[in-house]
């Protein structure tokens, strides 16, 4: 059997299953659920197209990650920017409507996967998953309903202590309000109990799990479909797998976006190279282009840690003044710089990379040509097609660029807060921030281009 009838296990919705069990501390997940549904989503690529419940799962399983990650950056920020006497109740508003938007979405979307998982064991005679016995539920429907209460549980428990803390924060003169003193107690608490629920629930999953992947006929069954399927669809296969890794580049590019809290990166642009360096790795062209990429976004990862590391340092143990009068500060300053200006010309480096890597791409996979024409007029046609994105890369490199040097230059004179004209220096991470955003929308907008492309080159198979 080849790897496009390979039995359909599913094991990528599995482990992103396991990833809701987490228990929260302080509204903090701690494993976080846009993970999860991240590979919920790569889990089902494969066979969402022979199973119309799966492929609206995963759909909604999308939106269920980006309301998760909206709610984890309002959290990050609340704890970044407000006062000790404002963060019970930002903390408590965010968490309850995140909590409240995430219920919404996220019922549904397993709904959706439940309803497939019973399909897909229904069309290949799996009778432990969907038989109900003396009008019980079936298996698949009882985890179904244990999946539903756990979440509100979950969701529950891990708003209990917040709305405690918010609520006794009146009673100023009160030897009620003595009971904030323990609240680390109490939101221990609510994660041991969300544990035990989650546990058992886990385990119920894991079960599920093996009786799925027991079953032969099931996982065999599916995967010879999906085989069939995308060897009678072979663009699907091509465009999907360039669509995952647009993806990541794209997210990788919005995190290259700079916004400071505290003299610290709170999108860490080492997360950016990290997501750059897997939907590199996800196209499908040469090896050694892909390499190249991957290999770039790794040391630029490693030189943008270090730098962001000696820059924090720096900001929190000297001052300007300290450069020209102490030899400790002359050299972290100068090693703070030295690794800044590496950061920025590794950068430059990985998105000469990039840009080549997305070339190839274009020149082998993207343009449709029909076959009725002359060959002359496709042959001009598709040149105008090269040079316009050629054209579109150079753009993104200049954009690059900019962005890349206002880093630098934040990160060479965001240290020396002081009086006069240094005042005015602090507001250049308004234009790092800018140029930043401006090429994360212009990097989006051409792989969407791009990605059309190659859809419309693979539109009739």
């Amino acid at each position: 059997m080849n790897d496009s009838y390979r039995p359909a296990r599913l094991t990528l919705v599995f482990i992103g299953l396991c990833f809701f069990f987490n228990p929260p501390f302080a509204v903090i997940d701690v494993l976080p659920d846009f993970i999860g549904c991240l590979l919920i989503c790569l889990g089902l690529l494969r066979v969402a197209p022979i199973c119309a419940p799966l492929a609206e799962a995963r759909k909604a399983f999308l939106k269920v990650g980006a309301i998760d990650i909206v709610k984890n950056l309002a959290l990050m920020i609340i704890f970044g920017a407000g006062t000790g006497a404002e963060q019970p109740t930002a903390i408590l508003l965010a968490a309850f409507l995140t909590a409240t938007v995430g219920l919404f979405f996220l019922i549904p979307a397993m709904r959706h996967l439940f309803t497939g998982f019973t399909h897909l064991a229904m069309n290949y005679e799996h009778v432990a998953l969907y038989e109900s016995n003396l009008g019980y539920l079936s298996y698949t429907d009882r985890l179904e309903k244990l999946t539903y209460v756990f979440l509100v549980f979950r969701e529950i428990v891990s708003l209990l202590p917040e709305m405690t803390a918010l609520t006794i924060s009146s009673y100023q003169d009160s030897g009620v309000n003595r009971i904030y003193d323990h609240i680390g107690v109490m939101r221990g608490m609510a994660c041991i109990l969300v544990s035990v629920f989650g546990i058992y629930w886990l385990v119920r999953v894991l079960m599920y799990r093996h009786k799925w992947v027991a079953y032969s006929p099931l996982t065999d069954g599916v995967g010879i479909r999906c085989g069939e399927y995308y060897a009678a669809h072979p663009g699907i296969a091509v465009l999907r797998r360039h669509g995952v890794g647009f993806l990541l580049v794209l997210i990788g590019g919005a995190f290259l976006i700079d916004f400071y809290l505290d003299f610290q990166n709170i999108f860490p642009d080492w997360v950016a190279a990290l997501l750059i360096l897997i939907g590199a790795l996800c196209m499908n062209v040469a090896l050694k282009f892909r390499l190249f990429a991957a290999g770039s976004a790794v040391v630029y990862g490693l030189a943008s840690a270090v730098s962001s590391r000696l820059a924090y340092d720096f900001s929190f143990q000297y001052s300007v003044g300290e450069i020209s009068k102490s030899k400790e500060a002359t050299t972290a300053y100068n090693k703070m710089w030295a690794a800044s200006l590496v950061e920025f010309l590794l950068f430059l480096v990985l998105l000469a990379a990039l840009l080549l890597l997305l070339r190839v791409v274009i020149r082998q996979w993207a343009g449709y040509r029909a076959q009725h024409t002359d060959e002359g007029f496709e042959d001009r046609y598709h040149a105008d097609f090269l040079a316009q994105m050629d054209s579109k890369l150079i753009g993104l490199m200049i954009s690059g660029f900019v962005t890349g040097l206002f880093s630098f230059l934040f990160d060479y004179i965001k240290t020396p807060v002081g009086k006069g004209i240094y005042h005015l220096l602090e507001f250049t991470w308004i234009f790092d921030f800018c140029a930043s955003l401006l090429f994360a929308a212009l990097l989006g907008a051409f792989l969407f281009r791009v990605y059309h492309e190659i859809k419309n080159r693979f539109q009739y198979d």
